[in-house]
């Protein structure tokens, strides 16, 4: 019997041979909807490379637009966030206006290594995200931050700090794109 092989709808985003991940890369995520900022409330979710990246640029796309012009600060962590790995640092001009927004962030990535990407912002902006069907979902694996798919916690201020805790599970993150280029 000849068996035929029916493509997924949903594929890993870092499987395309794309300049750069599209995140979060783990299969379950839906893009297309939007996310209205909490101040100091930091977002996060876990990436997976499957090969070697030289990441330039994070990319994310600013919906609707905050009344001042406040600093966000994407970054990267190892998978137990006891180590920022890149940052853009303290980032101003991104969301007060609509549109495709990028900001430096110089990280070499490995590849089948964890990683968890955070976007931490002081304003309430609307982000374009993506999200899991459910935030029970996030916690499929545990609580702490080397197991959640994704998670917030509030009351953060730019630079982010190391080893955070008391982690919140959520369903819903900025939709972030690292760059190669």
């Amino acid at each position: 019997m000849k068996r035929t092989l029916i493509p997924s709808t949903v594929t890993n985003r870092d499987d395309d041979g794309l300049p750069g991940l599209l995140g979060p890369t783990i299969r379950g995520w839906a893009p297309g909807n939007t996310l209205t900022l909490v101040s100091g409330t930091v977002y996060a979710y876990r990436i997976y490379p499957r090969r070697d990246y030289s990441i330039a640029l994070a990319w994310f796309i600013t919906s609707t637009a905050s009344g001042t012009d406040d600093p966000l600060e994407i970054a990267v962590f190892n998978d137990t966030l006891g180590t920022k790995v890149a940052t853009t640092g303290s980032t101003t001009g991104k969301l007060n206006s609509t549109g495709e927004k990028t900001a430096t962030l110089s990280v070499s990535l490995t590849a089948r290594t964890p990683y968890i990407v955070t976007f931490l912002a002081t304003s309430t902006a609307t982000v374009r995200s993506t999200n899991l069907n459910s935030s029970a979902v996030s916690s499929a694996f545990g609580t702490t931050a080397a197991t959640l798919l994704a998670w917030n916690k509030a009351s953060q201020t730019i630079p982010l700090s190391t080893g955070l805790s008391s982690l919140t599970q959520t369903n819903v993150v900025p939709l972030i794109c690292l760059r190669e280029s």
